[in-house]
């Protein structure tokens, strides 16, 4: 591979110290492997049955004719902390670095291929918004563009956080796309079947206000729906929790779990 090397104004201090929270979370999450290296494996990080999909965080170009470039060391050992982390699972890690592929090629626009000229000082909300534009020129279907641009924001909102950049707000115009058996009466009654009957949530009510003596066991079951109405976690998420799922990374604290999605329900 060819390898692409920026050198601007020197790093600031905010971005020398989240390049080495990243540093640190990267020994912690990815034991074994190289921080410099231009991918990541994420397989010992996907859960059993969850299928093979993607297990590698690619840190190259995207477009065509240059997936064999590296990405600057400047702008990816920033992307690398951002993912170190941010305590996401694999499939939402993989789906962040693609985003921060196609931020880089905006970035290439905006330097005139001129990469040593990079710095994050640099970077602008238009920087984002033309991500977005190549995104579309590249034929991709609108739901995966919004859902790139959505993790592109989440990685400028932990960039600018950290003091790496300025806050940012992008005018992304690239709608939700619903999907289509919302808008069908079969649809509608095929998810309106997965819901809980009245009768178990009056009978959860009853749980709660302690009409019911409950064993250990039914104790511990209990709060997997309490867990589930306080947080939007899917039922078979708090099922899978270690023994010790927060983790403390600087002032902040993160629940650790393994994302489960899918038609049909779980």
């Amino acid at each position: 591979m060819s390898v692409i090397t920026a050198i601007g104004a020197p790093l600031s201090h905010a971005e020398e110290s989240f390049i080495e929270r990243g540093r640190a979370a990267f020994v912690v999450r990815f034991p074994g492997q190289d921080y410099d290296a231009t991918s990541w494996s994420i397989r010992h990080l996907k859960k059993s049955g969850s299928g093979q999909g993607n297990v590698s965080l690619l840190y190259t170009r995207i477009a065509k004719g240059h997936q064999s470039e590296v990405l600057p060391s400047r702008f990816a050992v920033a992307i690398k902390a951002c993912l170190a982390v941010g305590g996401k699972e694999p499939g939402s890690m993989y789906n962040c670095s693609t985003a921060a592929r196609w931020l880089w090629e905006a970035m290439d626009r905006h330097l005139g291929g001129n990469h040593e000229a990079f710095s994050w000082a640099g970077f602008g909300k238009e920087d984002a918004e033309r991500a977005e534009e190549i995104m579309i020129e590249s034929g991709m279907k609108p739901s995966s563009i919004y859902r790139r641009c959505v993790d592109l924001q989440g990685l400028l909102t932990v960039l600018a956080e950290a003091g790496v950049i300025a806050p940012v707000a992008p005018d992304f115009r690239t709608p939700r796309q619903d999907s289509a058996d919302r808008l069908t009466l079969d649809g509608q009654e095929a998810r309106n079947s997965l819901l809980p009957s009245e009768e178990a949530i009056s009978a959860l009510a009853d749980v709660y206000s302690g009409k019911h003596e409950l064993d250990p066991f039914d104790q511990l079951l209990s709060c997997v729906p309490a867990l589930m109405f306080a947080s939007g976690l899917r039922v078979i998420e708090p099922l899978q929790f270690t023994t010790e799922p927060i983790r403390k990374e600087g002032n902040r604290y993160f629940l650790l779990y393994f994302k489960a999605k899918g038609r049909g329900g779980n």
